[in-house]
């Protein structure tokens, strides 16, 4: 089954994403719950301060209130107009000084007073007094009043009078929340009237300063029974519910020990949070992005650290069709490209093992179809040769024969290719075969030395070396006298070294460096075949020198030595090798 490919650029992708994601999701949820906590314990906080706020304010104004009513104990001329009007029977008439005096007394309290909607003194056999005459009656009727009896049992103590309607405005029924307290005869304590404070919706409600408060906040006031003094909700005098429809709302309550009032505060959640939420909105805005930056970021990295890699891919590609003279670039100093470096490396030595083993094969390719070339039909020639050289024992010709053996000697050794190495005795007897056949044919003019240590001759070394350079020295060293060839083997340290020399005609310095240039240059394919198939001269020591190269190395090969006059010195050398270390 095939695994599915998935390419190196959308892992990297992948693993960028999930790094930048998951810790930004997760400090996002967890900055979200802290911040909401902490947000809804300021909020619980803020509406226990509201609470807390309203309680101090009202507490603060009933001792103001207390302050205020008890200011008639300090008017002899109030407390005489009282004691006058103490009893039922006192009479219809009321002096206008009197009513001057109590207006004037009543006018200094309410000044600079926005909240209280009037001041009242009520005398006992029914006057009413106040400095707003054209907007109150003059009497007042216990019918009208029933909170006069709460006032009056707490004797002399401030009273908070909830939501009532007030009969005695002129205009009409008016619903109040009051302040009242009974005024005492300080020597005899006998009630000598009720002072009464009546404030305004408005008013009651700037007491709490509700323009400071969060929007939509819900105020209610209540004493102890439950009775309801004032609701933001309702206004003044109306039954509130207990608790308000639509949003969740946070509620605190403070008790007032001072008045006995009970105050909640309601703020609604929303409101409290309506910063959150737009810093939240704002985070989140800002997360999303970051994500996309984060995204495309890592669109771009994983794109530049897998452009190398990819481009080495491509390099891959082309190294597996055979092409090994591409190299990949280096374009990065990290891992990628120490990489880039050992690819470029590993194709370079491949290279030269692919072109070893080319040229390798290739020579003895060359070898083998050069001596196919001689074979033709192998039992033919050698039948032929054995008849020739019988016959030239029967006519008593002994060169011919020697040459004819030395032919047939040759002719084996050439064809037998299954063996690459041979003792360095094989060679030279081959050399020598091929040495007196050119003899056979030269005569007196060819003269051979082969000189050989015994200890060296069971050394192995590559078959078919030393016939061209024999074949070299005949056919360039050859002048009109006579030539004297010298086959010498020795060793230097761990090398075998085969020395070929001659005293013919020798080489001049322009050949020698074509020499040098044919052995050690770079190879050129079509100048080996000559026309119809001839092989051209000089090839043959190329051939050599190279599959020795190839075999031992670049410190091996074929040489020769630059001699001043006639002669010219070959050699080859090899590492000592011997069959069983082969």
């Amino acid at each position: 089954m095939r695994r599915l490919f998935i390419p190196l650029r959308l892992k990297f992708m992948i693993l960028f994403c999930l790094l930048s994601t998951i810790p930004l999701t997760l400090i996002g949820f967890l900055s979200y719950k802290q911040y909401i906590h902490q947000v809804e314990k300021d909020a619980n906080t803020y509406t226990v301060q509201i609470a807390m706020q309203i309680q101090n304010s009202i507490d603060r104004y009933y001792r103001e209130m207390e302050r205020l009513t008890a200011v008639p104990y300090y008017d002899p001329s109030v407390m005489a107009i009282l004691r006058n009007h103490a009893s039922a029977d006192s009479g219809d008439f009321v002096p206008l000084e009197e009513i001057n005096k109590m207006s004037l007394l009543i006018s200094s309290l309410a000044a600079e007073r926005s909240e209280i909607q009037n001041i009242l003194i009520f005398s006992l056999d029914g006057v009413l007094y106040t400095n707003t005459d054209d907007s109150i009656d003059k009497f007042w009727r216990s019918e009208d009043t029933p909170w006069m009896n709460a006032v009056m049992e707490a004797d002399g103590a401030i009273v908070a009078i909830p939501p009532h309607h007030a009969k005695y405005y002129k205009s009409g029924e008016r619903t109040v929340i009051s302040l009242a307290r009974v005024i005492r005869d300080p020597q005899t304590h006998r009630h000598l009237g009720i002072i009464k404070i009546d404030l305004t919706q408005k008013g009651f409600a700037s007491l709490f300063g509700m323009s400071d408060m969060v929007p939509d906040t819900v105020i209610h006031v209540l004493d102890q029974q439950g009775e309801t003094y004032f609701s933001s909700l309702t206004g003044n005098g109306a039954r509130m519910p207990e608790a308000p429809n639509g949003p969740l709302f946070l509620t605190a309550e403070q008790h007032s020990e001072l008045t006995g009032f009970v105050v909640k505060a309601l703020v609604p959640e929303e409101n409290l949070k309506k910063n959150a939420n737009v810093l939240i909105r704002y985070s989140l805005w800002v997360s999303i992005a970051s994500l996309l930056a984060a995204f495309l970021l890592s669109y771009l990295l994983a794109a530049t650290m897998t452009k190398p890699v990819r481009h080495l891919a491509v390099m891959m590609r082309k190294i597996q069709r055979g092409e090994f003279k591409e190299r990949a670039k280096v374009t990065t100093n990290d891992e990628i490209g120490l990489l880039t470096e050992g690819f470029n490396s590993m194709v370079s030595e491949l290279d030269r093992l692919v072109h070893q083993v080319y040229e390798n094969e290739l020579r003895e390719k060359e070898a083998q179809l050069s001596a196919l070339q001689n074979q033709i039909n192998p039992h033919f020639i050698y039948n032929t040769l054995e008849s020739i050289n019988m016959k030239a024992l029967q006519m008593g010709i002994m060169e011919l024969s020697e040459a004819v053996v030395s032919l047939g000697r040759l002719l084996r050794y050439t064809i037998d290719w299954h063996e690459k190495l041979v003792h360095l005795a094989d060679e030279l007897q081959f050399a020598d075969a091929y040495l007196q056949i050119q003899a056979f044919r030269l005569g007196d003019q060819l003269r051979v030395q082969i000189l050989s240590d015994l200890s060296l001759e069971s050394c192995l070394m590559p078959k078919l070396i030393l016939q061209p350079l024999v074949e070299n020295a005949i056919e360039h060293g050859m002048t009109e006298g006579p030539i004297h060839i010298q086959i010498r083997a020795c060793y230097e340290e761990e090398d075998l070294l085969i020395y070929v020399e001659d005293d013919g005609a020798g080489i001049s310095p322009e050949k020698l460096d074509e020499l040098d240039a044919l052995l050690n240059g770079p190879e050129k394919r079509h100048a080996r075949i000559g026309s119809f198939g001839a092989r051209k001269k000089g090839f043959a020591l190329r051939n050599v020198n190279e599959r020795i190269k190839l075999l031992y190395g670049p410190a091996y090969g074929l040489f020769h030595e630059r001699t001043a006059g006639q002669g010219a010195t070959f050699y080859i050398r090899i590492p000592l090798r011997w069959e069983n270390e082969a």
